[in-house]
Formats: C-alpha cells, sequence, structure tokens
C-alpha cells in the first residue's frame, strides 16, 4: 500500500472533523451531561425534579442539558402529566458509536500508514 498524500490526509481531516462534530460528541463534551448520565446509569429513569436534587445546578440549567442529551440521542424522555422523565438510551448510543468507529476505520488507510510501514521510511 503507498504511503498516504497530501490530499488523502486532507480528505481523512475533513471526515474525521465531522465525525468529532457530531452532537453525539459534543453533548458528551460537557462535564455536568457526564455526571447527568451517569446518574442516569446508576438509577435508571428518573424525574427532573429527582436529577436536580442529584446535580448541583440549577433546574433551568439541568433542563437545558437534558434537552442537548434528548436532541443528541443519549436520552429518552417521557412525559407523564407534568412530569418528565428520562433515561439513557443505550442502545442509540451504542449503534451511533459503532458507526462512528467503522467511519473513523475507513479513513485510516487515507491518513495513518501502518506501523510496519511507518518504520520503513524513516
Amino acid at each position: 500500500m503507498s504511503p498516504p498524500t497530501r490530499r488523502s490526509r486532507e480528505r481523512a481531516a475533513h471526515e474525521l472533523a465531522t465525525i468529532v462534530d457530531s452532537e453525539l460528541f459534543r453533548a458528551l463534551c460537557e462535564p455536568a451531561r457526564i455526571e447527568i448520565v451517569k446518574l442516569l446509569t446508576a438509577r435508571g429513569r428518573s424525574d427532573v425534579q429527582t436529577i436536580t436534587a442529584q446535580v448541583p445546578q440549577d433546574q433551568s440549567v439541568i433542563s437545558r442539558h437534558l434537552a442537548v442529551l434528548h436532541r443528541a440521542g443519549v436520552v429518552r424522555r417521557e412525559k407523564i402529566g407534568r412530569q418528565v422523565f428520562f433515561e439513557l438510551d443505550g442502545t442509540n448510543v451504542v449503534t451511533r458509536m459503532q458507526r462512528m468507529i467503522e467511519q473513523f476505520r475507513s479513513i485510516i488507510p487515507l491518513c495513518c500508514p501502518p506501523a510496519a510501514q511507518a518504520k520503513q521510511r524513516k
């Protein structure tokens, strides 16, 4: 296999930026959202008040974080009367991450020579 060219590396960089800039990664890069995900993992389905009692931020801020996580497909929401319940959507997160891994695998030949090939060029 020939070494990556500048053009192939630029194409790979563009594709990688698309993967890394996904809504899923953006949703998970905020420490407070990670705390919410950990809480939902440990406690299961919870309403906003329960989540707010465990995370040291105002309810309006927690609600915005939950909205971001919901748009990114990290959590599911269900409204029952005046209460809104959230739970982790593990299947969706795993499916999306597997898709990202496959996309990243397809980029590797464009930018990253195998270790043996890189050693030969030195």
